[in-house]
């Protein structure tokens, strides 16, 4: 049941994304927040069926770890961009951030993402939890190269000139000097 609400959590972002630069059908902009609370309620329900650990050491530094992923993670997303302008506010002519965690790389929020997802596996310590956090992660990535080369460049009118100058996903590989 995990996995389909899981893949269902990740379809749904597709259709939003897709729906922000086509349709623009005001029910469909209502998928992101729908797909969050099905990836979060997949997750939670996973990370509860699958937990058999007792090792109280491991459980301690993996959920801890976990939860400085997740913190990193609600923090890129929501409070390391503007929020109006990106969430609420979107317009014609917008620009991409390209500062702090995103002059970095341009989806930080992927490597939060995996370490989470990581953490939870071992915390878990089941293989089919473990199958289940690695499609998530999959989907994810999945998600991040369809926004990068389909969705980003339609939205954000700097975006060739930020992937020139700002790595996909691995921090400081290919980064050149940002002239701001």
């Amino acid at each position: 049941m995990e996995y389909v609400i899981g893949i269902i959590a990740y379809i749904l972002y597709f259709m939003y994304d897709y729906n922000s630069i086509h349709k623009q059908r005001k029910i469909l902009k209502t998928f992101f927040l729908l797909g969050t609370i099905l990836l979060v309620g997949s997750t939670v329900y996973a990370t509860v069926k699958y937990f058999k650990y007792s090792n109280l050491m491991i459980i301690l530094i993996s959920s801890i770890c976990g939860l400085l992923f997740l913190a990193l993670l609600i923090y890129t997303l929501f409070f390391a961009i503007p929020f109006d302008s990106t969430y609420v506010y979107q317009s014609e002519g917008r620009l991409a951030y390209t500062k702090g965690m995103y002059s970095v790389c341009r989806h930080p929020g992927m490597l939060w993402f995996l370490g989470l997802y990581i953490c939870l596996s071992v915390l878990t310590y089941n293989p089919i939890g473990i199958w289940f956090y690695g499609l998530m992660i999959l989907g994810d990535l999945f998600y991040i190269i369809y926004q990068d080369y389909y969705i980003f460049p339609l939205t954000f009118v700097n975006y060739a000139e930020y992937k020139k100058t700002t790595p996909f996903l691995i921090p400081f590989l290919k980064r050149r000097k940002h002239n701001d």
